[in-house]
């Protein structure tokens, strides 16, 4: 679909869903930088849109802490991104109430997992993603280096 400007010129409008990937791609760089920012181990972005291997999500982002203290640190600054970025949690909940030791964020398009090494480890979702999955362009997504 072309419109012309006011030069005359052609120009291609974006379809919709390019257009809610190009901000879920800003979204996620944000989000890398934040959880990076302060001091998340092992921070993943799988793109599940490129395989077209998914229909309840199109990316999910994996995170390791440090304590449960900076686990709930790090489930707050991503909720705060999140929203200021305008996009809208459906649900963030712990896996197991009675121990916070994995956060799960739903965004819809974006799930955001926030584990305690030991149980990224034992759960092995990073594992299960690699065996299906192509991981995304780390570097749009690649945090800058301390210096």
């Amino acid at each position: 679909m072309y419109q012309l400007t006011s030069s005359t010129m052609p120009t291609r409008n974006k379809p919709k869903k390019e257009q809610a990937f190009t901000k879920e791609r800003a979204v996620l760089k944000k989000l890398k930088l934040v959880l990076s920012a302060a001091k998340a181990e092992n921070i993943q972005i799988y793109d599940l849109v490129r395989p077209k291997k998914n229909a309840y999500t199109d990316f999910i982002v994996i995170a390791t802490a440090l304590s449960t203290l900076h686990l709930k640190a790090l489930a707050r600054m991503a909720k705060r991104t999140l929203k200021t970025a305008k996009i809208g949690i459906i649900s963030g909940h712990k896996h197991d109430p009675n121990e916070e030791r994995w956060i799960i964020i739903d965004c819809g398009s974006i799930i955001l997992h926030l584990f305690m090494k030991e149980d990224r480890t034992y759960y092995d979702l990073d594992g299960k993603l690699t065996t299906e999955l192509t991981t995304s362009d780390n570097e749009l997504f690649t945090a800058p280096e301390d210096s």
